[in-house]
């Protein structure tokens, strides 16, 4: 769910970028990586607050440690993912560096200094 629509939001700002920079308009595609990113952080965190939320309170209610794992493993990759969204607010430090299976690049968030590392 989440993590596929994050993967299409990211191809979308790839392609963006690609595009933008063929047609030379720099402006234009940090303008339109901006207000992707805006949007994508936007209804994404909402989700993940949900839920984080709700396995938050599952954590509270179970005493099952197979379960307490699970929960402690949904509220880590959400926070990974929260992490990512926040990757997302300095688009201007983003570069398309990374290939992606077959399809071209993309814009590598797996590192805090979005890919120059």
């Amino acid at each position: 769910g989440a993590l596929l629509a994050i993967s299409a939001m990211l191809a979308a700002v790839s392609l963006v970028a690609l595009g933008g920079e063929r047609l030379g308009a720099r402006e234009r595609r940090a303008e339109a990586m901006q207000q992707l990113a805006l949007g994508l952080r936007h209804e994404l965190n909402n989700a993940l607050a949900t839920v984080m939320l709700n396995a938050d309170l599952m954590r509270e209610e179970t005493t099952d440690p197979d379960h307490q794992e699970r929960l402690d493993s949904i509220v880590e990759e959400a926070d990974r993912m929260r992490s990512v969204l926040r990757r997302l607010e300095e688009t201007d430090r983003l570069h398309v560096v990374v290939p992606y299976l077959n399809e071209g690049y993309m814009v590598d968030l797996s590192a805090p200094d979005g890919g120059r590392g």
